[in-house]
């Protein structure tokens, strides 16, 4: 057998793996009741929450955020969790992570929501550190 790898995004991991042009899915998803029923998933191997991240400038309380516009990557947790926790919040939703960061740097959104672990990883690599901060997890 030989390795492929197919681009994907969050939201469409699913339909790939139901449409038979995946095998496997290597990445980090929420367990949803749902998804039990049509396919198979591992046993957790982490654990993570929504953050968001922000320009240092911001403030700290998840409350200031109630009606600010937010960003997510399409078809993510952090997507389905704002429409939730903050549905006076204007969501907008983006295909990718530097999508949505260029839209933080640009003024175009307030926060972005990610799990924790990726931001980590961000802020490392791309070494933002002195314009952007975690505010809290929710």
């Amino acid at each position: 057998m030989k390795l492929a790898l197919v681009p994907a995004n969050p939201s469409n991991l699913i339909p790939l793996l139901l449409s038979g042009k995946a095998d496997l899915i290597i990445a980090d998803i929420m367990i949803i009741p749902d998804w039990t029923q049509v396919i198979d998933l591992s046993s957790p191997y982490f654990v993570t929450g929504q953050q968001f991240l922000v320009p240092t400038s911001s403030l700290n309380k998840l409350e200031d955020y109630a009606s600010a516009e937010i960003g997510a990557v399409k078809g993510t947790t952090g997507e389905q969790v704002l429409y939730q926790r903050f549905s006076n919040a204007r969501i907008l939703a983006y295909d990718n992570i530097p999508l949505s960061m260029s839209a933080l740097r640009n003024g175009n959104i307030k926060a972005i929501t990610q799990d924790g672990t990726i931001f980590a990883r961000l802020l490392v690599a791309r070494r933002i550190r002195q314009t952007t901060r975690f505010c809290r997890s929710f």
